[in-house]
This record gives structure tokens, sequence and C-alpha cells, in this order.
């Protein structure tokens, strides 16, 4: 069972009659903006004007005028470039809006995308003598390299220029190349860190860009937002004028593969979480089982057959990943509870025959259960791959750090992050990561909060107040939809609905 605990945010009063009186809102949405002002980078004003305002200069990344200055020359010597990418869905669409500009460019450009079950996450040595053997003589990685300083190396040795844009946490050092473009690194200039990977790449094509931003934003926002959201990364700031503009982008979308999978959706208005759920899994479920590089084709294709081919390839291949992955959580359920692996403070649960690439999902899975840091581990030729993820207050990434020594390889985030071990170091590992976790949490680290933005009455709850709090939107990580409280309220009527999954009220209040 886990324990959860409602946490009411305070309301500062005088800052919500501040806001009521210079922009016109409802009590209920000043009293629910005044907590999350970081939603517009800590400037209410730029909720009223043109979202296209709030993006920042491309060029406050450090080193873009080394990137932008070593791609122009590749551009205008016909050097070859390789597009280095990865196989989810921020890696995708990254890959996808750079490979189309330095096309349009009329570069010497093409892409690999590695994969999860021959040389995994990230560049590797196999790799780069392919690459180098074709002729490319410049490698842009995005989504990733931030920590390949082994393969940048190798690269260089064999005379491979490499520039990196990424959005993962950075080492102490940063790998020796061409250029680094990364908002977290420790000496960042940049005004916001929380890009997705797909995010840093659109901003290093509007550097590269002649054209206008208004052009740029009509060819790539959509594809830039898609990938934004699937990265789950904060929807504030600078994000969520990217996914604003992206959203409203959709109804002027020309692919068709893209068209394919909005219509599957039959929704007149396509939300955060439509994305999130409806599209974002078919693009993951082909770096999952197959070869993410079809996703690649489907976004930047000017055949709309082949792209309509593949969109409707990925929906089958999204239903036999729900399938393979809904069997795997049943196993590592019961593993959990059989071996009461949930009396640890991080679980860690290791089945043979479990597919690499649903693994993260299972994790998810046993995390939301359990409301603990959870690893799932199985084997894959002779060494054992896994992935993790992470509650709020417990950084899974730093625990893979303190377990290092005993780790092949790692990296990722404080929430999300996958690891590769040998197979007679689980237990060591498991042992390792619980003492840590002992070390660094309390008794509340594990209670799940459930924070109310504000109370209300049953007055309260009517059409006006529904539509003045639209403002807020959009919605996701970093500005959740509202929760509101109806105290003392009793229960009329309850109905399942959706095959049981939620539950109908009918409430009274006190007040009604």
């Amino acid at each position: 069972m886990v324990n959860k605990v409602w946490v009411y945010k305070n309301v500062d009063t005088n800052k919500s009659k501040e806001l009521m009186s210079k922009y016109g809102l409802s009590e209920i949405c000043a009293s629910v903006l005044q907590n999350r002002l970081n939603i517009v980078g800590g400037n209410v004003d730029n909720m009223f004007k043109r979202v296209i305002y709030n993006l920042h200069n491309p060029y406050l990344l450090n080193d873009m005028d080394k990137a932008v200055l070593r791609i122009k020359t590749a551009i205008n010597k016909n050097e070859k470039i390789t597009i280095i990418g990865d196989y989810d869905a921020d890696g995708i669409t990254s890959t996808s809006i750079l490979y189309m500009f330095l096309k349009d460019c009329n570069a010497n450009v093409n892409y690999s995308l590695p994969s999860r079950f021959n040389g995994g996450y990230g560049m590797n040595t196999k790799m780069l003598d392919k690459i180098s053997a074709a002729g490319t003589k410049l490698i842009i990685t995005v989504d990733n390299g931030i920590s390949s300083h082994n393969e940048i190396a190798y690269a260089k040795k064999i005379g491979v220029d490499v520039i990196v844009t990424d959005h993962h946490e950075c080492p102490d050092v940063l790998p020796e190349c061409e250029a680094v473009i990364n908002p977290k690194r420790k000496d960042s200039t940049y005004p916001f860190s929380e890009l997705a990977g797909v995010g840093v790449t659109f901003k290093l094509i509007c550097a590269l860009t002649d054209s206008t931003l208004e052009n740029m934003i009509k060819k790539y926002i959509l594809i830039t937002a898609i990938g934004t959201i699937g990265d789950i990364v904060p929807i504030c700031d600078e994000n969520r004028a990217i996914v604003i503009m992206g959203l409203k982008m959709i109804p002027y979308n020309k692919n068709e593969g893209l068209k394919f999978l909005f219509n599957i959706m039959d929704k007149k208005e396509i939300e955060i979480s439509d994305i999130s759920f409806g599209l974002v899994p078919k693009l993951n479920a082909a770096g999952r089982l197959e070869d993410a590089s079809v996703c690649v084709k489907m976004l930047t294709t000017t055949n709309p057959e082949e792209s309509i081919k593949i969109a409707s390839h990925l929906c089958n291949l999204n239903i036999k990943r729900q399938e393979t992955e809904r069997k795997i959580v049943e196993e590592a359920f019961l593993s959990i509870e059989k071996n009461s692996l949930y009396k640890d403070d991080v679980i860690v649960v290791y089945g043979d025959n479990w597919h690499i690439g649903v693994i993260g999902i299972v994790a998810s899975r046993v995390c939301d259960k359990y409301f603990k840091p959870s690893v799932v581990l199985t084997p894959d030729n002779g060494i054992v791959k896994g992935s993790g993820r992470s509650v709020e207050n417990f950084d899974i990434f730093k625990s893979f750090l303190d377990c290092s020594d005993l780790l092949i390889k790692f990296g990722g985030h404080s929430l999300a992050a996958g690891l590769e071990i040998m197979p007679d170091k689980i237990d060591d590992f498991r042992n390792r990561i619980n003492s840590y976790a002992k070390n660094v949490t309390t008794k509340n680290t594990f209670t799940k909060k459930i924070n109310i933005d504000y109370v209300i009455s049953g007055k309260d709850v009517n059409i006006e107040n529904f539509k003045s709090i639209k403002v807020l939107e959009p919605y996701g990580i970093g500005n959740p939809r509202p929760v509101f409280a109806l105290l003392n309220a009793k229960v009329i009527k309850k109905q399942q609905i959706t095959d049981g999954k939620h539950l109908k009220l009918l409430l009274q209040a006190d007040d009604n």
C-alpha cells in the first residue's frame, strides 16, 4: 500500500489579487498561477504576448558560434555529415528536423541511429568505423554524446570531427570536440536549462538559417513539440512556447504519416496527453522492437504513400509492444511479491528473457505501483542491461553514480536512467544502491504527495471558472492539471466507467 498525503499549496492572497487586477483573472486562476510563475519563466506578461517572443536567442547557448562555423564549412566544402541520433521520440524528432534542414541547405548529409539490440545508446567504435569508411568528415550528435569521451576521442583519431548537441546531465569534464551545445553545462550562459534534445537541435538550425524565425516555426515546430512532449521535460518557459506553437500547427501539417496518426485519434483538438499517450508510444515502439530509423523515414520522406505505410506499421508495432509489456509487467510484479522486494527502498528486479525494448516501461509501472525507485534488469549478449525510474525526491542518476564501480556504463536523468552490468555484480548492486538510499532518504521520501492547488466550494464548480483556468494550458510535467479540493462533500452516487478504470461520482457540497 502506497502512503499518500494531501499537501495544500500556500496561497498568497495579496499576490493573487495583484494578478486578478493586472490581468483580469478569476480568483481561482490567479490563486493557482501565483504558485506556478515558473511556467512562463517568472514573467506573467509572457502569457499574454505572442508566444514566439518567448523563444531565447540560440547564440546564448555555449559553443553555438563554433558549431555554426564548422557546419557551414562542411556544407561549403561538400564534406559528408552524419547525424547520430537516438532511438526514442526525442532522438527521432531531433534527427528528423536536422536532416531535413541540412538537406534543404544542399548538404551532403545522412543519419545513423543506434540499436537497443546492437551497440546500445549513443556512439560506439563499430558505428564510427562504418561512418568513417563511408567518407564522413563531421558527426553531429543529437540527444546524445555528452558522456561519449572515449568514442569522441576515437573519432578524432580516425579523422572525424564531432559536434555534440545534447540535453542530458553533463559530466564534470566535457568531451573534447568541435563544440558542445548543452543547456545543462555548468558554465551555461543560456537562460533555460530544461530543453529536450529536439529543443536544442531546433536552436541549432535556427542559428544556422538565413530564413526568418516564423518560417522555421512553420517548418519544424510541430515535430519539435512532439519530441519535447515525448521526452517528458517540464512544459514551462521555452518548452511551453514550443508546445503551444506546435499544437497550433497540427491543422497545417503536411506529413501524411503524421496526418494518419492524428486522424486515428479522432479528436477535434489534439492535446498534450493525446501526443503523450497516443502518438509518442507508436514512435517509440519502432526503437523498442525493431529499428527507429523507420520513424525518421516517415517524418522526412516526400513520398506520401510511404509515410502512411510506415505510420500504419508503427500502429501494429505498438500493439505488439503493449502485449509484450503486459506479460513482463505481470512477471515482474510476481517476482517482487514472491521475493518481498517491495520491502527494499530501491526495488531491483531481474528476469530472464525479458525484452530489453520494454524494460523502461516496466520500470515505470513498478515505480508507479510501489512508489519507490525501481530498476528492471534482463540479460543481453553476456551482460545485463537495466532501466531505472524514480520518484520525485530520489535522484536515480546519482544513485547509479554511487554504484559506478560496479557498472559497465550508465547514464540518464534524476528520474530515469539506464545501466549495463555484469551478471555476477547484480547482488552487489542491489545491496549498494539500497545502502545509498538509506543514507539519502527519509520516511517521507516514499510518501506520495497529492498537491492541492486550491480549496473550492460547491459554488465554484461552474463553467465560467472552468473556462477561466484555460489560460494555464498546456498542462504537462512542471505544469500539471490543477487539483482542487472540495471538502466535506457527500457522495450521492458512484459509477465505474471505462471497464472499471475510472470512477464517476455525483457529489453534494455543504454550500449547495
